[in-house]
């Protein structure tokens, strides 16, 4: 007998089941939890590296790089970026999610402890922060002034940006819009063919010749300026 002939010929007893469904829904369904917004965000890591003095180039090559090198290991990573600035080493892990964030954080922790004697002196020790990408608090700001794009954005680098990143509780700042400066070198034919010199050889010389090294900071005139010093590589 199925549901329908059950009906017709019952209908007393249907009447009295659906009646009994009703009610033990109407007990049950308020107490369920509802969450109308589920935290779906992928756990994620950041570790934190201080460097007084150094500039970017110098912060990734003997923070960021060994760092990752050493980090490139951990159970359940998914991918993990980086960003080198002034002084300032952040690189961030994304987790799977079925992941135990402690458990991850604990063995990062214990990863960046022996990572220590590979970074310089000057280097703080890595500090490992947790988050949620949900609850992130985030500021934006707009830079705008009757100044070339290029102007406006060496001015958000170089000044602006360094100046936010020191305000506690700033986890990390990045710029984007303007347009960045760049060097273009034009070489003549007819004078590599004199020298003897193939464009991948002056290519090779520009890339190498020089390195910035930071140099502190000063403070001039109320205005704090960040020092960079052009060291050979000879």
């Amino acid at each position: 007998m199925n549901l329908s002939e059950l009906s017709v010929k019952r209908p007393v007893t249907m009447v009295v089941l659906f009646g009994l469904l009703l009610v033990v829904a109407a007990i049950i369904v308020p107490s369920l939890a509802v969450d109308l917004y589920p935290d779906t965000s992928r756990p994620v890591l950041s570790v934190s590296t201080s460097y007084t003095g150094a500039g970017p180039e110098e912060v990734e090559q003997q923070i960021t790089i060994p760092l990752e090198n050493s980090l490139a290991a951990v159970t359940g990573l998914e991918s993990m970026s980086s960003r080198s600035s002034f002084e300032r080493s952040r690189i961030r892990l994304d987790f799977s999610y079925d992941v135990d964030l402690d458990e991850a954080r604990a063995e990062v922790e214990s990863i960046l402890t022996s990572a220590l004697n590979a970074l310089p002196d000057e280097a703080s020790v890595p500090s490992v922060f947790q988050f949620n990408l949900s609850s992130i608090p985030i500021m934006r700001l707009a830079l705008r002034g009757d100044y070339p794009l290029e102007n406006l954005r060496e001015l958000a680098e170089d000044r602006i940006q360094a100046q936010l990143e020191r305000i506690p509780g700033v986890a990390s700042t990045s710029v984007s819009g303007g347009r960045s400066r760049t060097v273009t070198v034009e070489a003549s034919q007819n004078r590599l063919a004199a020298f003897n010199l193939t464009l991948a050889e002056v290519a090779s010389t520009l890339n190498g010749q020089e390195i910035l090294v930071g140099g502190g900071n000063l403070l001039l005139g109320g205005t704090e300026y960040q020092l960079l010093t052009r060291e050979s590589l000879d």
